[in-house]
């Protein structure tokens, strides 16, 4: 599984989620004054703290054996 990492992004309030992954918080810094600039309205600079994923569970192959009275586990 990939180690996750760290990205900032730029949301406007009321507008729908940034979808743009800023390597570094100065580019999402400079990416929020631009729009605002812009937009002329406030611009957040958000940062990914962490991350929830699901991981799979484990597979297993059993072999089933003949028994006397039929099939079996």
């Amino acid at each position: 599984m990939n180690t996750p990492k760290k990205f900032w992004t730029v949301w406007g309030e009321g507008k729908a989620p940034g979808v743009v992954q800023h390597p570094t918080h100065e580019a999402a810094m400079t990416e929020a004054m631009r729009l605002a600039r812009n937009h002329q309205r406030a611009f957040y600079v958000m940062e990914a703290v962490g991350i929830a994923r699901a991981v799979a569970p484990p597979v297993e192959y059993v072999m089933v054996q003949q028994s006397d009275r039929g099939f079996a586990v």
